[in-house]
């Protein structure tokens, strides 16, 4: 058990430096570095700048004291393996609603671009304003964006950026339509009137699908909750007969068997229902 805790926390530090030796090869200096760091925190889901990332450590470290107030090292070493597993449990769940809401606000923004260029506003100034009169959350990825580019990046530099951090494929396409308009010209106008369309026929497609398969959904969380339950009704009902298998060698490792089988069964149903 002690080394399921230390490869928890290899495995979080190794996902950091393969980040930042990807980012380091090809912009080399203490200051890449470090934001190639935060662009592989952003990834596990934690919270992003300085504040963030000393936050998280110390949450980290903080698990580990209740197992030694306790005079338990084991439950000390466990303490952060378990709480990085949860976080990371946690951030990724929340990056995938985030995503979510990302594309649904996406083609409000590429709309608004779109007529602002129409009127005669450059493509980078076009992108600001619009930027600026974005809500929450893509404002705040927008904003982000802005940033580095008032600070001299380019532009499809940027969103190809954002596009790593937030798992938003969406916004690489944005950085190839602006980088096709950087390079050769022309008007980006059709591109982004074509990509607004299909993500609103994705949209569209995801919602009929979803209601298609309720049913399939609805059946997945009963039976991932019907083992359980039935657990919960015999502790209420007989409790003697789950601490007799308990205190028994033999029942102990039957409910270790179903605890897994259980885990690897709602594992299953949970990838089901995120393909629909």
């Amino acid at each position: 058990m002690i080394w399921l805790a230390v490869a928890l926390l290899l495995a979080g530090a190794l996902l950091l430096l393969v980040a930042a030796r990807r980012e380091q090869e090809s912009d080399d200096g203490p200051a890449a570095v470090w934001e190639a760091v935060q662009e592989g925190w952003i990834r596990l889901g934690f919270a992003g700048g300085r504040r963030g990332v000393a936050l998280e450590l110390a949450l980290m470290c903080s698990a580990s004291l209740p197992g030694w107030l306790m005079g338990k090292p084991l439950w000390a070493l466990l303490g952060p393996g378990a709480w990085l597993m949860l976080r990371i449990v946690l951030g990724q769940l929340k990056r995938g609603a985030r995503k979510r809401q990302l594309l649904r606000q996406l083609p409000g923004f590429i709309g608004q671009v779109n007529r602002r260029i129409e009127v005669g506003i450059t493509l980078e100034k076009a992108v600001q304003q619009s930027a600026a009169a974005s809500q929450a959350p893509l404002g705040l990825v927008l904003e982000r964006a802005v940033q580095r580019i008032q600070l001299g990046e380019e532009l499809a530099d940027s969103f190809s950026r954002e596009a790593r951090l937030t798992g938003v494929p969406e916004f690489g396409l944005l950085a190839t339509m602006f980088s096709v308009n950087h390079q050769f010209g022309g008007s980006v106008r059709e591109a982004l009137n074509g990509l607004v369309t299909l993500l609103e026929q994705r949209e569209r497609s995801q919602r009929e699908l979803r209601a298609m398969t309720g049913e399939t959904r609805v059946t997945a969380w009963v039976m991932g909750a019907m083992p359980l339950l039935m657990v919960c009704y015999m502790l209420v009902i007989n409790p003697d007969y789950i601490l007799g298998l308990w205190l028994d060698e033999g029942g102990r490792r039957l409910l270790y068997a179903g605890g897994l089988m259980q885990l690897t069964g709602m594992l299953a149903l949970w990838r089901m229902l995120r393909s629909v």
